[in-house]
């Protein structure tokens, strides 16, 4: 046994392992270590668009309902008996101008001095009251009649935008006359009138005191276009109305999406985020018209962003340095580390 152990062949094994294993953990230990390279936050991606100067024409766009513009009650001047009617004082029949409706014999003097109800307008009859035979008085009503040359559209629109409109300075005392379309819609079927905004009514409305405007529109039932095919513009139909306003001067123009809570916006200066306050001259549709705030040419940010602040780190997608894949959602989700807490307006 002692042989063995002072014999070089049974040590030779075990010093050569033992000389492997320390030259491995020499190399393992020289080994140079990686170290953790942290990129620098460039700023959360965002998408812009420039403000543009424009001076439009605004378009202002509600609701309205078509009314009668002529109505009367039609009556006998003296009293008398029914004998005769003519066919066309019938529930939605036309008639024309100083027409002969009813026929009645008068309850005293000659039988044969028989008085004549006359149309006092072209029209259409909305409702009939009398039958021959009917002893009538001057208080009597014969039929409800409806005049066909015009007719009047209601539309309301709220006090603060009443100043677009291009009112003349004698308002108040002549029609106002200004342009103004509406659009009947049937279906998949779309028609346009020509009206004009004649003149405003004196009361507000009772819920959200809107100014009542009204509008006429000729020949609503196409009388005097026989060959036209399209839909007639009857009593109670509900239309859409667009009225020419007043021009806007050198206003500022963006997109809808780019104003915050109704008077601000986000603006990309210097790589940071800004919240600006503006005034708002006019929106339409997806466009709005600025009139103070901001200056011609300046970025709006138009994406969605949580935690918007004053001061977040912003750089607009397709500019800046190189981003390598995922690099939008990790500065991203830093913007939102590094400005835990600081919420800004909007959003």
């Amino acid at each position: 046994m002692l042989r063995k152990l002072f014999n070089l062949k049974f040590w030779l094994p075990v010093l050569l392992l033992a000389a492997g294993g320390g030259a491995l953990y020499g190399f393992m230990k020289s080994r140079p270590s990686a170290k953790k390279f942290e990129r620098p936050f460039q700023g959360v991606v965002v998408k812009t668009v420039a403000a543009e100067i424009a001076s439009p024409k605004i378009l202002i766009r509600t609701q309205g309902e078509v009314r009668a513009a002529q109505r009367v009650m039609l009556s006998s001047r003296r009293n008398g008996q029914v004998k005769w009617i003519s066919p066309k004082l019938q529930e939605g029949r036309f008639f024309r101008k100083h027409e002969v409706l009813v026929k009645l014999d008068p309850l005293t003097g000659n039988a044969r001095d028989r008085l004549l109800v006359k149309a006092p307008f072209d029209g259409v009859v909305q409702q009939r009251s009398t039958d021959i035979g009917q002893h009538v008085t001057a208080s009597t009503a014969l039929a409800t009649l409806i005049g066909t040359d015009r007719a009047e559209v209601i539309a309301d629109l709220p006090l603060s935008q009443l100043d677009l409109l291009d009112i003349p300075a004698s308002g108040h005392q002549k029609a106002w006359n200004l342009p103004a379309k509406l659009r009947l819609r049937i279906g998949k079927q779309e028609t346009i009138w020509s009206a004009i905004v004649q003149r405003q009514l004196p009361e507000l409305t009772q819920q959200g005191r809107m100014v009542r405007l009204v509008l006429v529109v000729d020949d609503p039932f196409r009388l005097k276009q026989p060959k036209v095919s399209a839909p007639v513009l009857l009593i109670g139909s509900f239309v859409e109305v667009e009225i020419e306003g007043r021009q806007l001067e050198e206003a500022l123009r963006i997109p809808a999406v780019g104003l915050r809570n109704g008077n601000t916006v986000w603006l990309r200066a210097q790589r940071e985020l800004q919240i600006r306050t503006v005034e708002v001259a006019h929106q339409d549709g997806d466009t709005v018209f600025l009139s103070s705030g901001i200056e011609v040419d300046a970025r709006v940010i138009i994406s969605p962003l949580k935690g918007a602040a004053d001061g977040l780190k912003v750089r607009e997608a397709g500019r800046g340095p190189p981003r390598g894949q995922g690099d939008e959602e990790e500065n991203d989700e830093t913007g939102r580390r590094g400005h835990r807490g600081g919420f800004g307006r909007g959003g």
